[in-house]
C-alpha cells in the first residue's frame, strides 16, 4: 500500500556552522610517537603490527601515529568507549509503520553448547548500549 511519509518521520539535519572548523591538522613533520589519552604505547603496537613491512614509509607511519593520537576519541578499542554520532546532526531514525496485527513467528533455539557463550554476547552489547530495551511485539 503506497502512501505519503507523515511529516513527523520526514528526517530534517540543521548543521549550524562549519563541524570541521576546529578539527586538528597534521604536521607535515610529525612529532615522535607519545601515548596519548585512549592512544597507549599497546595500541600503538596493534596499528603497527597491522601495517608489517614497506606498506607504509616510515614518514608515512609516524603521521598516521599522529592522526591516531589527535582523532583518539574516534576510536573505539572495547565495547565501553563506543560512543554515536551527535543526535543534532543526525537525529534518531523513527520507522513509520501501518496499523496491523504482528506476526508471530517461534525463536530459533540457542543450541545448549553455545548458551552461555551467546548469553554473554547478548548481556555485553546491553552494556555497551548497543542493544536497548524494547517491549516492541517484534
Amino acid at each position: 500500500m503506497l502512501a505519503d511519509l507523515p511529516e513527523r518521520y520526514r528526517i530534517i539535519r540543521n548543521i549550524v556552522g562549519d563541524p570541521l572548523a576546529t578539527m586538528p591538522t597534521l604536521s607535515t613533520h610529525p612529532p615522535p610517537f607519545k601515548p596519548t589519552g585512549r592512544y597507549t604505547e599497546d595500541r600503538k603496537l596493534i596499528i603497527d603490527k597491522a601495517h608489517l613491512g614497506n606498506f607504509l614509509w616510515p614518514a608515512e607511519r609516524d603521521l598516521m601515529h599522529q592522526f591516531m593520537c589527535l582523532h583518539q576519541d574516534g576510536f573505539a578499542w572495547h565495547d565501553s568507549e563506543r560512543g554515536h554520532f551527535r543526535e543534532d546532526y543526525f537525529p534518531p531514525v523513527e520507522m513509520p509503520t501501518v496499523p496491523h496485527k504482528p506476526w508471530i513467528v517461534r525463536n530459533l533455539p540457542i543450541p545448549p553448547g553455545i548458551f552461555d557463550q551467546v548469553c554473554k554476547e547478548i548481556q555485553r552489547k546491553i552494556d555497551a548500549g548497543i542493544y536497548e530495551p524494547s517491549n516492541s511485539s517484534y
